[in-house]
């Protein structure tokens, strides 16, 4: 079995039920991110706000060994 590699900006804890901590993977120091592209696909109006309403699509991942 390989090891965990945490590729998150902050430690990832592992708990058990009764929130016991079995095992912290601190950060490695690279973060894996995934372009992210947002396209208004309409608009609402809340209270006389015109409040956008947006489709997130995501593509290419980076940092990833």
């Amino acid at each position: 079995m390989g090891s965990v590699v945490n590729l998150t900006p902050h430690a990832v804890n592992i708990v058990d039920a009764d929130g016991k901590t079995l095992a912290v993977f601190p950060p490695s120091g690279v973060v894996a991110r995934l372009s992210q592209t947002n396209l208004k696909i309409g608009e609402v109006s809340v209270d006389g706000i015109a409040v956008e309403i947006a489709r997130t699509t995501y593509g290419e991942l980076s940092g990833f060994p």
